[in-house]
């Protein structure tokens, strides 16, 4: 299920978080926008990459590194 939210800031002005879940095993991601076309085009993109297989979620290096080891290097053993 995806969304789309309206919040109201501090100034009164108006900012649209768009979520994007899926039910494809992914963690949920979401993004802030200034308008609600923006907001519906980003949602809109995401579930398209993520419908296609093009999705890869962002990973930090340290991340990076241990999917790797268990990967290509299941039987040794490393500090991290």
């Amino acid at each position: 299920m995806s969304g789309i939210l309206k919040r109201r800031r501090k100034d009164g002005t108006y900012t649209y978080r768009a979520q994007v879940r899926l039910n494809d095993g992914l963690p949920p991601q979401s993004k802030t926008f200034p308008t609600l076309p923006e907001a519906r085009a980003w949602k809109a993109q995401e579930e398209t990459k993520r419908r296609q297989g093009m999705y890869l979620p962002s990973m930090t290096s340290k991340e990076i590194g241990r999917t790797h080891r268990a990967l290509y290097h299941p039987s040794a053993s490393f500090q991290t």
